[in-house]
């Protein structure tokens, strides 16, 4: 006896045609995901910061970056007890939202130091349609890296590093570690465009 005879000994079995007949009914297409606006992107954005201690969101404005719609984000949070500021874009790509931040502690005129670079970054950033491995290379006192994973061409500062933060799932640079700019970040991470 089979365990659904078991638990079901007066339900006779259902014919075979019958069953596949129910069974195609129970698997309709489900209709295809919608993409994300950037309204919701911006939400789940901010769901994010928002965890950090004493995050205040202070202005937010549309923008254009690189040709493409994007939303600029200027807050204010604490770190380690002090107060750091960034400003926040939200890039809209075809497949996914670049989410591109700039950080740095407020004091001691910090966050103005790394901000030109920062500035120069956005001007050139370029999105491209890229399939294949990271490239960096060195261009006339800068570097150029192709990501396949942003779809961007970042141009860089020569003397600034980057590495990977796994748990932030982001490419972060900073400015080398004997000057200021060592103390603020420049961050790219993506937003799926489609949930799931």
């Amino acid at each position: 006896m089979t365990f659904a005879r078991r638990l079901f000994p007066t339900i006779p079995p259902l014919p075979a045609a019958l069953l596949v007949l129910l069974l195609a009914g129970c698997s309709r297409e489900q209709p295809a995901p919608r993409p994300r606006t950037m309204a919701e992107a911006r939400k789940i954005v901010l769901a994010l910061y928002g965890q950090l201690d004493g995050f205040k969101l202070e202005r937010q404005l549309e923008a254009n970056l690189a040709g493409l719609p994007a939303l600029r984000m200027e807050a204010v949070w604490l770190h380690e007890g002090h107060k750091r500021r960034g400003i926040i874009y939200l890039l809209e790509q075809k497949s996914w939202f670049n989410v591109i931040a700039y950080t740095a502690p407020e004091d001691n005129g910090l966050f103005e130091s790394g901000y030109p670079a920062f500035q120069k970054m956005l001007r050139r950033l370029k999105p491209i349609d890229w399939v294949g491995p990271l490239q960096v290379k060195e261009e006339g006192g800068e570097k150029v890296m192709r990501n396949a994973d942003l779809q961007l061409e970042i141009h860089y500062p020569a003397d600034w590093v980057y590495s990977f933060d796994d748990v932030n799932r982001a490419l972060v640079f900073s400015g080398p570690s004997q000057e200021p700019t060592w103390l603020t970040t420049v961050s790219f991470a993506v937003v799926q465009r489609w949930p799931g």
